[in-house]
This record gives C-alpha cells, sequence and structure tokens, in this order.
C-alpha cells in the first residue's frame, strides 16, 4: 500500500554562480587581455542577449579564441569561503543546482572546482578555427523555467542571487534571496531580503 506523502516538500537549492560562488568571469577577462569593454556585467546592462552579442562582437575584433577564454576559466579560483558554504550545504541537502546564464565551457572548469555540482547554463558556438560564432541559448529564460520544472516535482526551491538577469529565478522561487546584491538593485526590489556572507546565507537557506 503506498501512503500518502504527508510530511514537509524536499527542499532544493538555486543558486547563480557568478558573484555569488565565483568572481564575475568577465572583469577577469577585461583585465588579462587589457580590453576594458569587457568590465560590463548584468549589474551594469540588464539585457544579457545583447550584453553577449557585444562582448562577441569585441572578442572577434580582438581576434580572442574560446580556448584562450577557457584557459583564463581554469585560473579563475571560487570566491573566499564558497568551497567550505557549498559543502556545509550538501550535508544538510544534496539536492543543489547552479542556474547560470554563463557559458558551460568557462564554467566547467570552475565547477569542477567545487568537487561537481549539476549545472545548468548556455553554450557558444565556435567555428573550425575556434572562433566565437554566437552564444546559443539553451531556452527563452532558463533561470525562471528550471525553478519552474522543480517545482513542478514537488520540489520547496529556494533561490539566491543578486543581478538583474536573476529576478525571475527568485521571483518564481518559493524563498529567494539577494547575495551582496548592489543597493540599486535591493532599492528596486525591496521585498527580496539581501544576504551579506555565506553564514547568514546558509541560515537562511536552511532554516526551519
Amino acid at each position: 500500500m503506498i501512503m500518502a506523502n504527508t510530511v514537509d516538500k524536499q527542499r532544493l537549492f538555486c543558486l547563480d554562480f557568478e558573484s555569488t560562488l565565483v568572481p564575475e568571469f568577465w572583469p577577469v577577462v577585461a583585465e588579462k587581455l587589457g580590453i576594458d569593454e569587457l568590465k560590463i556585467t548584468t549589474k551594469e546592462f540588464p539585457n544579457f542577449p545583447e550584453l553577449m552579442a557585444n562582448r562577441i562582437k569585441t572578442l572577434n575584433a580582438h581576434n580572442i579564441k574560446l580556448n584562450e577564454l577557457v584557459s583564463i576559466a581554469n585560473t579563475v579560483e571560487p570566491l573566499e569561503g564558497a568551497r567550505e558554504f557549498i559543502s556545509k550545504l550538501q550535508k544538510h541537502s544534496p539536492r543543489i543546482l547552479i542556474v547560470s546564464d554563463f557559458g558551460e565551457q568557462l564554467a566547467t572548469p570552475m565547477v569542477n572546482k567545487f568537487g561537481g555540482l549539476t549545472y545548468f547554463g548556455h553554450k557558444f558556438a565556435t567555428d573550425a578555427d575556434d572562433s566565437i560564432t554566437g552564444f546559443v541559448f539553451r531556452q527563452d529564460d532558463p533561470k525562471q523555467k528550471v525553478v519552474q520544472a522543480m517545482q513542478q516535482l514537488e520540489f520547496d526551491v529556494y533561490a539566491t542571487g543578486d543581478s538583474y538577469n536573476d529576478l525571475t529565478m527568485l521571483q518564481s522561487a518559493d524563498h529567494a534571496f539577494f547575495f551582496q546584491a548592489a543597493e540599486k538593485i535591493q532599492a528596486e526590489n525591496p521585498q527580496l531580503k539581501n544576504t551579506n556572507g555565506y553564514d547568514e546565507l546558509y541560515q537562511w537557506l536552511t532554516a526551519n
């Protein structure tokens, strides 16, 4: 006999990647390659598809190949305390998803530094010469749709992020928090609490 489920839903975490677990990647690229145009992030430019188109145009103008970006990605370490935060969170629940607008070719070496997490993101398209020809979006508004899909599977979804491209994910989640978000986006979204460090974020994510 199958008994009806009378316990609370299982908790699932949807975490943004850049600025939440690892540094913003493009400012690192801008500094290493000396290309100031690449410093711009979604904190300053909310239109992510247009931002990616501008980045690819700039990369091609400077003849920067994807393998050069992957080499830089391999040098990027998690933010201070991020590994410990993930390790602690994994002991609370094994259901941790990285939900990002980052390209998976660049994300993979960084994600691997956390010992293996499930990653949802997009992908760069390249030609035979390894020049970047485009950015392949997995689907429209994927962060929100990951949350909604997990809710359809009867998970209680907790989400965190810091930028404009995280808003639909945060607004759709059952419980959502900013992580060290800029004052401007906090002021525009006062319904979302802001956490200022991993200890506080862990407490909010795991609170009963």
